[in-house]
């Protein structure tokens, strides 16, 4: 299954730490957040606050993007983040097809 990373940024006055509605929203929302992605067919693989940024990442098995983004719509993650989405690919598999590549230079 493709695996793909969630790195969620938030602003200082948008943080757990400094503001007490987002704070109590998380707070709710957390909870329910695996929930709502094993119902689209998620697994988490990692789920980590990247100190001392305002920036969480998120690493897990998915059928698709638009099955992210749903969980990141769903989940709230979009009220207080801006949220990057990427595909994961092992270094391992990505030295594999670096000859299959042509070359611009």
């Amino acid at each position: 299954m493709p695996q793909y990373a969630l790195i969620g940024t938030h602003p200082p006055d948008t943080c757990l730490l400094s503001n007490k509605s987002v704070r109590e929203f998380v707070k709710k929302m957390m909870p329910e957040l695996p929930k709502i992605a094993e119902g689209l067919g998620i697994k988490f693989l990692t789920q980590v606050i990247l100190e001392p940024s305002h920036k969480t990442l998120m690493i897990m098995e998915a059928p698709n993007a638009e099955a992210v983004t749903e969980m990141s719509i769903k989940g709230g993650l979009q009220h207080f983040n801006d949220n990057e989405l990427y595909v994961v690919q092992s270094i391992e598999d990505g030295m594999q097809r670096l000859d299959q590549l042509p070359t611009i230079y």
